[in-house]
């Protein structure tokens, strides 16, 4: 048997209190009116016999003292007068002595009869609703059952100690007495429910049955308030209003939660998943997007439910051109073909993608390589993409999705979702290799007072920042899409430049001090030397000359606008120069470091050719006019 937690008993409990009240007053009313209306006060009498010395009738007493044998005699016979008391011979003379207008069966249930151990007394006692009926009837029971035990044994030996008097009281009226009995009996049933509940009850109810049962952080608790307060509290038809909502307040520190949560770590997709449907995985999607957007985050929501997808209504778009549709007609995963499945919204900042025409194979198209190339691209076009999932032990289209996104989100309804089904869903993510981030306990009854005084003035701050962006301009898809290649283009660039930079610094720094001492030495050897010495002064220091275009190819990489025609003209003349000047000259007057030198040179070229290929056209010109001369 599970061993009883005794903290979620006291909960189970508490939360039951006002059946437990209900309960205790029924079984008090119940008690009251038992003791006071149904239970009719009863008068008991009763009178006590001694059977004493047996003297047989006709004879004299040899003695006025009782033997043991008469003892003993009397012991023997106490079961017997018992029987007789009640015969119907002594209930019927009874019956007739007094005139009474009852049968014997019902004078038989008045009547009792005991006796003490090791005794030989007998207690007559006689209980009727009339007092004085009770007196007369136990009286006159003590007279007959004596006569009856002359006529029969021929003895006496009955001697009335006490006779019957009228009782003032019922016996058989205890109002305290009644009333407590009933109310222990309502523990009883009030206890007897709460553990029936309790083990049959296995369902989520608070944070803490997340946490110490399946060792899960809850990222947030989202309250369960009266529609009809939300609908009065939404304006202009948005996700969700500015206003001081409980529901504002919960997803505001479920943002928070989630992004400490993961601290450094990569945070750019989220899989929101549950156990079941009617848990509030959409829900929780939706508004989480809302939050996050507020944030200022492009984000967008992916509805991987293609089976009952809800992100189309919640966000009032159409459904048509949705996931499911790229996944079946699209082949290529590039942003001009994905951008025409994503829709703007009313919501500044979040844009969906919805569950599409429902497919036959959704399994099939939802665990394909073309869906996690869908993820990897916009991961890279929004600061943040969901993926409102499936309900994972229904379908499993959500656990294939889980081991290839950053974050795994479970949603788990106040007493709905199953304490086992948290730990199935999160068995089955594991399994995978996939890290749940954390939990959300949705639909949790609060009063709005009380959550407003928690979180009210928890971030002031962020509020104030997040009403400043409510009107912010919407952005299309086409735009989103746009200033993600454009940053892209902008961020290649300046990669590449930082690359070369630090590939050139080291070689420049190498050849600055062995260049430097060159040209010293060669200052005032070489003012009137020939052509050829010239071209032997220029080779030896070409690592000069190859720095000096390697410096230009970086400036005009970067669109710097100072390099010149001039420039630009004896750049060429300079390498067709020591081209001829190479040509021209025995391949033995070459020395090696110049060999080198032109070989790096054309290695060069080729690597910027193919570095700088998907790079504007002008670059392209360049190099390839420059390659054209060098050969």
């Amino acid at each position: 048997m599970e061993e009883i937690d005794l903290r979620r008993l006291s909960k189970t409990a508490y939360t039951m209190k006002w059946y437990i009240v209900l309960i205790m007053i029924l079984f008090i009313s119940a008690g009251s009116a038992y003791s006071f209306v149904y239970n009719q006060p009863k008068y008991k009498s009763y009178t006590k016999i001694a059977l004493t010395q047996i003297a047989t009738e006709g004879e004299g007493d040899s003695t006025n003292s009782i033997t043991q044998t008469d003892i003993t005699m009397n012991k023997n016979l106490v079961d017997t007068y018992n029987e007789i008391i009640t015969s119907k011979t002594v209930l019927k003379e009874v019956r007739e002595n007094l005139s009474l207008d009852i049968t014997d069966t019902e004078l038989t249930k008045m009547i009792s009869t005991t006796s003490a151990d090791n005794t030989t007394i007998l207690k007559i006692e006689v209980a009727s609703r009339n007092p004085e009926l009770s007196k007369n009837v136990a009286n006159e029971i003590a007279k007959v059952f004596s006569k009856q035990v002359k006529e029969m044994y021929n003895i006496s030996n009955v001697h009335i100690l006490d006779e019957a008097e009228k009782s003032e009281n019922p016996y058989n009226i205890n109002h305290v007495r009644d009333i407590a009995i009933f109310s222990a009996l309502g523990i009883a049933v009030s206890t007897a429910l709460v553990l029936i509940m309790y083990l049959l009850d296995t369902t989520i109810k608070t944070e803490e049955d997340i946490e110490n049962i399946t060792k899960l952080p809850v990222l947030g608790t989202v309250p369960l308030l009266d529609k009809e307060d939300i609908k009065k509290k939404l304006k202009n038809n948005k996700m969700l209003d500015t206003v001081n909502m409980p529901t504002t307040e919960a997803f505001r520190t479920l943002r928070t939660n989630l992004t400490f949560a993961r601290k450094n770590k990569k945070f750019k997709n989220i899989l929101v998943t549950s156990s079941f449907s009617a848990e509030g995985k959409s829900y929780v999607s939706s508004n989480l997007a809302v939050a996050l957007a507020r944030s200022n985050k492009k984000v967008l929501i992916i509805d991987a439910d293609m089976r009952k997808g809800r992100q189309n209504t919640i966000f009032k778009v159409p459904n048509a051109k949705g996931l499911s549709n790229f996944l079946a007609e699209v082949s290529n995963v590039t942003p001009s073909n994905v951008a025409k499945y994503i829709k703007t919204t009313s919501i500044s900042d979040v844009h969906v993608m919805t569950s599409g025409d429902r497919p036959t194979n959704p399994s099939e198209l939802i665990s394909s390589k073309k869906m996690i190339k869908l993820i990897q691209l916009l991961d890279e076009i929004y600061d943040i993409v969901i993926i409102d999932g499936t309900p994972s032990l229904l379908v499993s289209d959500s656990i294939a999705v889980s081991k290839y996104v950053d974050n795994v989100i479970i949603v788990v309804a106040h007493k709905i979702t199953k304490i086992d089904s948290l730990k199935k869903v999160k068995k089955l993510v594991e399994n995978v290799g996939a890290k749940i981030t954390g939990v959300v306990l949705n639909k949790y009854p609060i009063k709005e007072s009380a959550y407003g005084e928690k979180y009210y003035y928890s971030d002031q701050k962020a509020r104030m920042l997040e009403e400043n962006r409510v009107n912010k301009e919407i952005k299309t898809v086409e735009q989103v899409f746009a200033e993600a290649e454009k940053g892209k283009e902008e961020k290649f660039r300046n990669n590449e430049f930082e690359i070369l930079e630090e590939e050139f610094a080291e070689e420049e720094e190498e050849n600055l001090e062995e260049n430097n001492n060159l040209a010293l030495q060669n200052q005032f050897e070489n003012e009137n030397l020939p052509d050829m010495s010239l071209m032997q002064y220029k080779m030896e220091n070409i690592s000069s000359e190859v720095s000096n275009i390697r410096n230009l190819f970086i400036q005009y990489m970067m669109n710097n606008k100072s390099i010149t025609v001039e420039e630009y003209n004896d750049l060429k003349n300079e390498l067709e120069y020591i081209k001829s000047a190479v040509d021209g000259t025995n391949t033995s007057e070459l020395t090696k470091e110049l060999r080198e030198e032109v070989n790096n040179i054309r290695e060069l070229t080729s690597d910027l050719m193919k570095q700088q290929k998907a790079n504007s056209e002008k670059v392209k010109t360049f190099i390839k006019e420059y390659r054209k001369k060098l050969s």
